[in-house]
């Protein structure tokens, strides 16, 4: 079942359809500009999460998985390196 969200990113143009109806994940690639970002602001900024405390709330449900495993510490430093998918998007994190 694909959820309203998914259906809503591929209305702004976030995630492809392909044509059997699949949708394709969106990659995003976050450039460090400090030393780390809090896994709970990373979701933030990249408006994967809609808010905050939406953020923090999904990293508890454990929708989130950094490296393939689940997470659930919100405030986990990403340093670099990192695979993050949360909601149907994957984000790479690099270091400076």
């Amino acid at each position: 079942m694909i959820s309203e969200r998914s259906r809503h990113a591929a209305r702004r143009g976030k995630l492809g359809v392909l044509p059997n109806g699949f949708f394709m994940m969106a990659d995003h690639t976050f450039v460090l500009t400090r030393e780390h970002v809090a896994l709970c602001d990373l979701l933030k900024l990249l408006s994967i999460a809609q808010s905050g405390g939406h953020a923090k709330s999904m990293i508890a449900e454990g929708l989130v998985t950094v490296d393939g495993k689940i997470e659930t510490r919100k405030t986990r430093k990403l340093t670099g390196g990192e695979r993050v998918c949360a909601a149907g998007e994957t984000v790479r994190v690099q270091a400076a």
